[in-house]
């Protein structure tokens, strides 16, 4: 999978160009040879092709390397601020967040399997606050320091610092 802005987009326009028609109805069939699919008929549900484009925008916003997790890795200047609900993290749980000006602002862990996790954050954040309910004053983390998470809790992390 592509990891520089570049050809995310590239790699994404071209996918688009491919595998949708211009009502964006996923085909097999590159009409317009950009050279993604084979030169011969293809059978099976074009609908993979809607899924592996799911999987490149995710990638702008979201990777996950087994308890690594990483936040807009590289984030497009169009997505300045904006927001991902209800994300599956494979092994840890249930992910939401949102981000301005380019920089993390609120993320909420619903976990299901404890453990350590690693935050990449971009390299202007420092610190973040970690609290377990909505009330509570909470903690300040150092961004470097893994975050420990238990099962069947719920974490806000906000306050992302400079």
């Amino acid at each position: 999978m592509p990891t520089d802005r570049n050809k995310i987009a590239s790699a994404l326009d071209a996918l688009l160009k491919a595998g949708f028609s211009k009502i964006l109805v996923p085909r097999l069939f590159d009409d317009q040879y950009q050279g993604l699919s084979p030169e011969e008929t293809i059978d099976g549900n074009p609908s993979i092709l809607v899924q592996e484009g799911a999987k490149i925008i995710r990638s702008l916003f979201f990777k996950q390397n087994e308890r690594r997790l990483a936040f807009l890795p590289t984030l497009a200047p169009r997505f300045h601020s904006g927001r991902m609900v209800s994300l599956m993290a494979d092994g840890i749980g249930e992910i939401d967040f949102e981000w301005s000006k380019g920089l993390l602002k609120k993320a909420i862990f619903r976990v299901k399997t404890a453990g350590d996790v690693v935050l990449e954050l971009q390299k202007e954040i420092k610190t973040f606050r970690v609290r377990k309910n909505l009330k509570e004053k909470g903690k300040t983390q150092c961004a470097k320091e893994p975050l420990v998470l238990s099962a069947g809790s719920t974490y806000f992390l906000d306050r992302f610092k400079k």
